[in-house]
């Protein structure tokens, strides 16, 4: 029998979230503008864990009571720090959304080449993103931010290559100012697309293995 799912902003049973719940019909990331700027952790992903206990760890010191998004991510990393198969992600892992540049919710969940679309139904996953809905946006806004740049930071101790370290830490920025497409003026929207695609471009065909 399937396992019940829960939104992390509903009551209910708290599980850890995965792919397929993400990308489905009932994902709470419809709720959100299909703009809204998101960064996808997979359970392949060796950093993945330890972000999200970071993004966890900023929304409970920012909020100091009892956020109802925690309890989730914190279901969601256990997941992930428990998965068989992990590696330190490489270019090749975002495939075609990578090369948007700026990552959003619509790439993440209609694009059949994103990430999110690519993992196992049942493997654990999780989306940062920007929540207008949340009962402190600001304050989740930061730690989404802070989260982002938190693998980022990671990723660069860890070697992996510039272009996705770039594009991660370029996607906070736009996380952090603007939260989604529509908000980002389009002169600095520009300015952000040109500091991960120029990156790319060094890198492009390791992206495409």
């Amino acid at each position: 029998m399937a396992q019940t799912q829960s939104a992390p902003h509903t009551t209910g049973p708290i599980q850890a979230l995965t792919a397929g719940y993400l990308r489905g019909e009932t994902s709470h990331l419809r709720r959100y503008p299909g703009d809204t700027y998101g960064f996808a952790l997979s359970s392949s992903d060796a950093l993945a864990a330890i972000t999200l206990d970071f993004y966890a760890s900023q929304l409970q010191n920012f909020v100091q009571d009892e956020h109802p998004e925690i309890a989730s991510v914190a279901a969601t990393a256990k997941a992930l720090r428990d998965w068989p198969e992990k590696r330190i992600p490489g270019l090749a892992e975002h495939g075609t959304a990578f090369r948007y540049g700026l990552t959003t919710l619509d790439i993440l969940i209609n694009d059949e080449k994103s990430l999110l679309n690519r993992l196992p139904a049942a493997a654990p996953a999780y989306v940062i993103t920007y929540d207008p809905t949340a009962r402190h946006p600001m304050v989740h806004q930061v730690a989404a931010c802070q989260a982002v740049h938190f693998w980022a930071f990671h990723a660069e101790i860890q070697n992996v290559p510039e272009a996705k370290v770039v594009s991660a830490a370029t996607l906070a920025q736009a996380m952090m100012f603007y939260g989604t497409v529509s908000n980002t003026p389009a002169d600095r929207r520009e300015g952000l697309l040109n500091q991960t695609l120029s990156v790319q471009a060094a890198s492009q065909p390791a992206i495409d293995e």
